[in-house]
């Protein structure tokens, strides 16, 4: 990579744009052969076996190796994978022009794909696709629509597949400095937000649930502003469980204290 102009610029860049965009959209394949001894690595090399081609040819015991290097073990989060593989070509290339040895190269692809994996994760599985799964369900809920449940997947892979292709590209560009695209993309904020955001329709799916079920003849609007604080307070709780700092005891207490919060509501009102 460039150190800056007039700096070292690296080896030599041996694929295309248009053969980082075959890569990106082979990635649907990633796990495909998913086992439990080597994981995606059978999907991986499968995605990246033309590109080590180029990047080793005229090498045949150097492309060996950097198969069998890349069947050994591999995994990380799906969507975030292109992050990582784009990073993995990089690598190679400066591993054939002698820049790195196979065994820091494994480490750094490793390093990399534990760090990823948990960023890609939090993103993806704790706050966006809860995010779809509740908006979902409240369209369902207010239009009385079954097409609902298909905004689920259209809402998901909006995302996801942008990311994952453009992940090749920019983990292509970075190499080993990929991990910096989550600081700098200000991720923490971003899930902070989606997670609220996912509260906040739950809160509501809530209020409005319990408001159709226990609203008696007299004094709607009472129940109604009831419930709506009840909800809201329930998400609270469930936020400090699942995105706090609580001990074991938190996550024990959390359903009782749902239970009774619901049952003087119900008692005394």
């Amino acid at each position: 990579m460039p150190d800056g102009p007039g700096g070292p610029q690296g080896p030599p860049r041996t694929l295309d744009r248009y053969q980082l965009l075959k890569i990106a959209l082979k990635l649907c394949i990633l796990e495909a052969l998913w086992n439990p001894r080597s994981q995606q690595s059978v999907g991986l090399l499968t995605v990246i076996d033309p590109a080590l081609a180029i990047t080793h040819a005229g090498h045949p015991q150097a492309l060996k190796e950097a198969r069998k290097r890349n069947l050994d073990f591999f995994n990380t989060n799906p969507i975030t994978s292109g992050l990582v593989i784009g990073a993995l070509l990089r690598l190679e290339e400066e591993q054939a022009a002698g820049e790195l040895t196979p065994q820091t190269d494994k480490k750094l692809v490793q390093a990399l794909s534990s760090t990823l994996a948990a960023e890609g994760d939090q993103l993806f599985w704790q706050a966006w696709l809860p995010l779809c799964c509740l908006t979902g369900v409240l369209v369902t809920t207010l239009t009385g629509s079954l097409l609902g449940p298909l905004l689920i997947p259209i809402m998901f892979c909006a995302l996801a597949w942008p990311v994952r292709i453009w992940g090749v590209f920019k983990g292509y560009e970075l190499g080993c400095d990929v991990y910096r695209v989550y600081q700098l993309s200000h991720g923490e904020r971003l899930i902070w937000a989606i997670q609220w955001l996912w509260l906040l329709i739950l809160a509501f799916l809530t209020a409005l649930a319990a408001y159709k079920v226990f609203l008696p003849a007299e004094n709607p609007s009472r129940w109604s502003l009831l419930w709506a604080l009840l909800s809201i307070l329930a998400v609270w709780l469930y936020r400090r469980v699942s995105f706090g700092h609580w001990t074991i005891v938190g996550y024990l207490l959390y359903p009782v204290l749902l239970v009774v919060l619901f049952a003087l509501a119900t008692l005394f009102v």
